[in-house]
């Protein structure tokens, strides 16, 4: 069995869709169907079972998609390592990241990394720290960047950059005109916020609670992009860690504001992996080279 048939398959198991599959192998779905049906003769086994909601595995399915996963890095492990002989740095860089940092820290240094070795691909996810961690447990991952207080005690630390909130208000809103600010003068502005599965927002209820006061919570948001977008043009405010308002993009409209330190909790941004993870050569290079990243400014 070729071990194409094997990626499709893992495909279709992660996606949970003989279609999404097609559409991301840029094949058709019968196709993909055929394959499946194939290692379904070839093991003499049901694989996938097909329901309104999608696609599952059967438990016999979820056995061979555990082992191809490791066939299928051992695999890439071995073309990677060949190449380096040659003097090249190849394959696929596996991560997944907080939203926050992409723009100032990580998508910067792949399109530099991506320049200089154009045998090297990237495969990401945008996720919550939590769903970062497990990621990372499941072995999917090389690595990733998450922001937390601490990680927990079966996940490595590779790198810690200190992060701080700030205060996020359009240059026009009159918080812009200060240099700091306390949350209490907060109160009585409507504010916009990440949600409850991100740090951020656990870290300012746990301060607020601390001072006894209540923010006018009024708009709720899964994502820093839209809530930047959203309080620009709503003359609105927002609290945000500090790395995620830089000059080079629409953020040139609004202003950081930092939060007295003593109101809030200290946390910190952390490139992370599974400990005794073997990582090709390039995922290595490229994480060496995010740690020489100073700070998050």
């Amino acid at each position: 069995m070729h071990i194409t048939t094997y990626k499709y398959f893992l495909t279709v198991s992660k996606v949970g869709s003989v279609r999404k599959a097609a559409d991301i192998l840029h094949i058709s779905p019968s196709a993909i169907s055929r394959q499946i049906s194939c290692l379904e003769h070839n093991f003499k086994a049901k694989l996938i079972d097909r329901l309104a909601s999608g696609i599952q595995l059967t438990e016999e399915g979820k056995i061979l998609a555990h082992h191809m996963e490791k066939t299928i890095r051992e695999i890439e492990i071995a073309r990677s390592r060949i190449d380096e002989m040659n003097g090249t740095l190849s394959g696929t860089i596996h991560y997944a990241t907080i939203e926050g940092v992409t723009k100032e820290l990580l998508f910067p240094r792949i399109k530099e990394f991506k320049n200089s070795h154009e045998n090297v691909r990237f495969s990401g996810k945008i996720l919550g720290s939590d769903s970062v961690y497990d990621t990372i447990r499941s072995g999917e991952i090389d690595f990733g960047i998450v922001m937390d207080t601490k990680i927990p005690s079966d996940i490595e630390a590779i790198k810690y950059f200190d992060t701080r909130l700030s205060v996020v208000a359009p240059k026009s809103h009159p918080l812009a005109t200060k240099k700091a600010i306390g949350l209490s003068e907060l109160e009585g502005h409507e504010i916009t916020i990440l949600n409850h599965k991100f740090l951020t927002r656990q870290i300012i209820e746990v301060a607020t609670k601390g001072l006894g006061i209540e923010l006018n919570i009024r708009f709720e948001l899964d994502s820093i992009e839209m809530i930047k977008h959203y309080i620009e043009g709503s003359n609105g405010v927002t609290i945000l860690p500090h790395f995620c308002v830089v000059e080079k993009d629409h953020s040139a409209n609004l202003k950081s504001i930092k939060i007295n330190e003593d109101e809030m909790l200290k946390c910190f941004t952390i490139i992370c992996k599974k400990p005794g993870r073997h990582l090709i050569r390039a995922a290595s290079c490229f994480i060496d080279e995010i740690c020489q990243f100073g700070t998050l400014a």
